[in-house]
């Protein structure tokens, strides 16, 4: 739906939603990696007592959203490097800055949530 409204919009804004799309991958993937991480450790440490999990939890959020905010911080100061990686036709690259900035701004949330989720999932499980 989102690809078919952008479309509706212009050719120029569909390509400029992609590269943004693009460049928010290069953030959440590794996201997803430090969640994965977190779920492998509070798993591990659920015989452990609640301390320790929260402790693992936190440290896996906090690491994300060191990566998120220095990346983000990329994506806000930098826009034009990030998106020359991905296209280098200036009309794109003209709408898609202002979008990046704000993505860029608004992704460490998207990190702890990740990261978060993936630690209650394994918190939450019964332990064999």
């Amino acid at each position: 739906m989102f690809v078919s409204i952008t479309g509706i919009i212009g050719t120029r804004e569909q390509a400029a939603s992609q590269v943004v799309i693009t460049a928010l991958f290069m953030s959440f993937l590794p996201c997803f990696g430090f969640g994965i991480g977190a779920q492998t450790l509070v798993g591990q440490n659920s015989d452990r007592g609640s301390s320790s999990r929260e402790a693992v939890r936190y440290r896996g959020r906090k690491l994300a959203t060191f990566f998120t905010l220095c990346l983000g911080a990329v994506f806000v100061l930098l826009p034009d490097i990030v998106i020359l990686l991905i296209t280098t036709d200036p009309e794109v690259t003209e709408t898609a800055r202002p979008i990046l900035r704000i993505a860029g701004a608004t992704q460490i949330f998207y990190a702890s949530g990740i990261v978060l989720a993936h630690a209650l999932q394994a918190a939450a499980r019964p332990s064999m």
